[in-house]
């Protein structure tokens, strides 16, 4: 009694073992970013990038199953892209977090045309960056690309880099007195850059203080 064909039990446990191990991990998405991140193509893409099989768990949930590496290679990526949101959220903006521009094809050749547009009585400026010119520089010395003549604004004050490892153009502040993107203060020079978007809004000055015209209305065209 209750015995069983020869073998079973240990070809039952040795398949088992030979099994990939796999776990499933949620990832809470704020509510402001949402519309921006549970769409079924940012699911799709984010599918593709990192291995895992995603889920959506309405109505602010991403389930994510795979390989421990895998998933953990998703949690990542997906975090990663959340907190570039916090200077403004869209489905493109995820999207290229995601997928960046330097995983689609050569890195090297990936160059842009960035046209920073003056909202007030800055001067504007235009340039094409790429592998002959990596960055912008902003500040009152003489020596930057975008020389801007005020108290308020540090010598260098903020630059504009073509980050070729991650595929697109990031700002990244200098300042004293802080550089504002989409109405959010960047982080200081020692925690990180954010990437810029098409349309995007870089301000030399606080917003907060009445200053919401004294920058930039940023132009990224990738060429």
């Amino acid at each position: 009694p209750g015995a069983t064909a020869p073998g079973s039990g240990a070809a039952a446990f040795a398949a088992d073992a030979d099994q990939p191990a796999r776990c499933s991990r949620r990832v809470d998405v704020p509510a402001d970013f949402i519309s921006a991140v549970m769409t079924a193509t940012v699911l799709r893409t984010l599918a593709e990038v990192s291995g895992t099989e995603v889920e959506l768990d309405p109505p602010s949930v991403v389930v994510l199953h795979g390989a421990p590496a895998q998933v953990a290679r998703g949690e990542k990526t997906l975090l990663r892209a959340m907190k570039q949101c916090l200077w403004g959220a869209s489905q493109a903006k995820v999207l290229h977090l995601l997928k960046p521009h330097s995983a689609l094809g050569d890195a090297q050749a990936s160059s842009f045309r960035v046209r920073l547009a003056p909202m007030s009585t800055l001067p504007p400026f235009d340039v094409t960056l790429g592998s002959a010119k990596r960055t912008i520089t902003i500040g009152k010395d003489a020596e930057n690309d975008v020389v801007v003549a005020d108290q308020m604004v540090s010598r260098r004050h903020c630059i504009v880099d073509l980050d070729v490892g991650r595929g697109g153009v990031y700002a990244a502040d200098l300042s004293t007195n802080g550089t504002f993107l989409n109405g959010r203060q960047l982080p200081n020079k020692t925690g990180g850059k954010v990437v810029l978007m098409h349309g995007d809004e870089l301000l030399l000055k606080s917003p907060q203080q009445g200053n919401t015209e004294f920058g930039y209305i940023v132009n990224i065209q990738r060429l």
